[in-house]
């Protein structure tokens, strides 16, 4: 079975997320057995695989930027913004 972590909250369904960490979350009801959850995300193993899978390739087409990358969008965004609010404001 796939290692997750788990949010009780005050729901009353449970929900699988995989996220882009690839670290898969399960909602689920405060009440409801911890058996129950295991069995759900048992039940889901399949769509499970699909979805890290998905997320793997994901990472692998976008990967995060590096520290040189950051730099210069971040320069670029300093440039570009700037002259592009003032230019919506006065058309407000």
């Amino acid at each position: 079975m796939v290692e997750y972590l788990l949010k009780r909250s005050q729901r009353k369904t449970l929900a699988l997320e995989v996220t882009r960490d690839l670290q898969v979350i399960v909602r689920a009801p405060q009440n409801l057995a911890q058996r129950d959850i295991d069995a759900f995300v048992a039940d889901r193993a399949d769509w499970l695989a699909q979805a890290l899978g998905r997320q793997c390739q994901a990472l692998a087409r976008h990967p995060e930027p590096t520290e040189a990358e950051l730099t210069l969008l971040l320069e670029r965004a300093r440039q570009v913004i700037p002259a592009r609010v003032a230019h919506y404001a006065t058309l407000m």
